[in-house]
């Protein structure tokens, strides 16, 4: 069983305009929805969230959990400031999924690597910001977590000038591909978190896969998708195709 939920943000509230910049701040925010917790129990809760637009306008923050939040001890953290414009709207849901269904999906993530060093250790953790990066990632977590994408041939030349893939050069490269929408939302730059330094390089993801191992898609769709889920990255969202009979 896992709890969604869904929040009207306030766009001219100055803490969700600042918690919108730094997200990190709104997922401390969010933590005073799931209140004396020990800390076993919040990781065991796996909250994720990401913050989206609409069609008509709207800024709404989806959250995800295993544990039901308590949006009432939520608001009365918030003592009267300017943060919703409508209570919170929660559903309970119980994922249950077969090997080939197709469904629509949203990702916001952190695509990102580790080159190797010459001790063949892994090293820092880097950025991914070419679109084909970015799909050839999001082809590897599909592996990972169940699910398999469509895909197209895609090959990718100099033309000049050096051509780097995944921190290799190369003269030309052929790959298949997810097909699927990408959205750059990364401005490319270090965020400070305590002593060291986070690159984030977000994109989100809008397409179409299919179940291919129920228990591994089900444990992604649970625990999410890729690094640095406490800013705001690795919530998957998924919805049934509508037929058109």
């Amino acid at each position: 069983m896992i709890f969604l939920s869904l929040l009207r943000l306030d766009p001219l509230s100055r803490r969700v305009q600042t918690e919108l910049s730094r997200s990190y701040e709104m997922h401390r925010t969010l933590c005073h929805a799931f209140p004396n917790l020990t800390g076993d129990e919040w990781t065991a809760a796996r909250v994720l969230f990401r913050a989206d637009g609409n069609n008509s306008g709207r800024l709404q923050l989806l959250v995800q959990s295993k544990y039901e939040p308590d949006w009432n001890a939520f608001s009365n953290h918030l003592k009267g400031a300017r943060y919703l414009l409508a209570p919170p709207q929660v559903k309970e849901w119980q994922p249950q999924f077969r090997a080939g269904q197709t469904l629509r999906f949203r990702l916001l993530a952190n695509p990102t690597f580790r080159p190797k060093k010459d001790d063949g250790s892994d090293g820092e953790r880097r950025g991914l910001y070419r679109e084909a990066e970015r799909l050839d990632w999001l082809l590897r977590q599909s592996t990972r977590c169940g699910f398999a994408l469509p895909l197209t041939q895609m090959t990718l030349r100099r033309n000049g000038e050096p051509l780097t893939f995944r921190g290799r050069p190369h003269d030309e490269l052929t790959l298949d591909l997810p097909t699927c929408q990408v959205i750059d939302l990364s401005d490319g730059q270090r965020f400070p978190l305590s002593d060291r330094k986070i690159q984030f390089s977000a994109a989100r993801f809008d397409g179409v896969l299919q179940v291919a191992d129920v228990e591994l898609f089900r444990h992604a769709l649970e625990n999410g998708i890729g690094p640095a889920k406490g800013f705001g990255f690795g919530l998957l969202s998924i919805a049934p195709i509508e037929s058109k009979d």
